[in-house]
């Protein structure tokens, strides 16, 4: 299994940057899928359901926690390899807010071998949203 924790500190309130969390065609502002949509029934918050394009796949990911301006976490229901991400906001003051992404990555099968490289470059990419979904809410 691999795990990561990547913090960023954005100058945007929570309520600013919530949307891009929580919305799920803002994701391709900021993340690296290429396609994203709503898998019905189409909802919104806890138990909402994303289809998303990947260079490693199509994954299905479910809305599993979900709090206004706080926090939103996804489970993958369907998909390459297994992945559960948490993103929470929490306010600084003076305008800050700090953004942090954190998961867990199950590779399966002969993946697993590519685990010490996977993990490398699973953290980079998380790394790079965070700046870009910091540019986007900053702007």
């Amino acid at each position: 299994m691999i795990r990561y924790e990547i913090s960023e500190m954005i100058a945007a309130s929570p309520e600013r940057i919530f949307p891009y969390l929580s919305e799920g065609d803002r994701y391709l502002l900021w993340m690296a899928v290429s396609a994203v949509e709503a898998v019905p029934p189409d909802r919104r918050g806890l138990g909402s359901r994303w289809r998303m394009e990947t260079k490693e796949g199509a994954f299905v990911v479910e809305v599993t926690g979900f709090e206004q301006d706080r926090r939103v976490a996804f489970d993958t229901v369907e998909g390459p390899f297994d992945w559960k991400s948490d993103f929470r906001l929490d306010p600084q003051g003076d305008g800050l807010t700090k953004i942090t992404s954190s998961g867990e990555v199950t590779l399966r099968g002969a993946r697993r071998l590519l685990q010490p490289v996977a993990a490398a470059e699973i953290r980079r990419g998380e790394a790079a949203e965070l700046v870009k979904l910091k540019a986007l809410a900053e702007a």
